[in-house]
């Protein structure tokens, strides 16, 4: 949360900035002040993030009163600020994946908790789709898309119509042949979907 204060003389912008700044959840009005002096006062005693300051006031210039506020507050202010933004970028750069998911199964009212590390690959069927997890197969009112989008994509990728497989899970490549950990089944890599596919693992190989 970001405590600011509004210094303005006239009561009629002041109102403005209020209104503008309902609708933003992150900022706090601590106080509003005509009088520039009664601020200072203030900032004397309570710290403040953020100030919305008028320039041009009759007591002293906005200039002026930010020349009074002490350069390690002054400082302090900027770093909060700097943080705040650096926690937003990450949250865009690295945004949180849930590590699980709820599936509507073929029996009525029935979901199941399908725990995203332990997929081994999805099979798309008639109707259905199936989660290889753990050693055992889920049936799921799903389709292949569905599954695709709300999978990650850094730790899962569609190698032909019908099979999507956990990256990590891979053990081998074997020409057109997928082999994975634990699963005696192989699983063929489609054409429309072979470049991207080994266009990826080569980003994993070992030169």
């Amino acid at each position: 949360m970001i405590h600011c204060i509004i210094v303005d003389d006239e009561e009629h912008a002041i109102e403005v900035i209020q209104h503008y700044l309902k609708s933003v959840a992150a900022i706090h009005i601590v106080e509003t002040f005509t009088n520039p002096i009664d601020a200072l006062s203030f900032l004397s005693k309570t710290p403040i993030d953020l100030i919305f300051l008028d320039i041009h006031m009759p007591e002293i210039s906005g200039i002026e009163f930010i020349q009074s506020i002490p350069l390690p507050r002054f400082l302090q202010a900027i770093n909060k600020a700097q943080n705040i933004l650096n926690t937003k970028r990450n949250s865009i750069n690295n945004p949180r994946q849930d590590d699980y998911f709820m599936v509507k199964t073929e029996a009525k009212g029935k979901m199941l908790k399908i725990n995203i590390t332990e997929i081994d690959f999805v099979e798309g069927m008639k109707n259905y789709v199936a989660f290889h997890h753990n050693g055992i197969r889920t049936l799921a009112l799903l389709t292949m898309k569905d599954v695709e989008d709300r999978l990650p994509k850094t730790q899962f990728i569609r190698v032909q119509k019908s099979f999507i497989v956990a990256l990590n899970k891979i053990t081998s490549i074997d020409g057109n042949r997928i082999i994975l950990k634990g699963i005696s089944a192989e699983i063929l890599i489609g054409e429309t979907y072979r470049k991207d596919f080994l266009d990826m693992m080569k980003q994993k190989l070992l030169l």
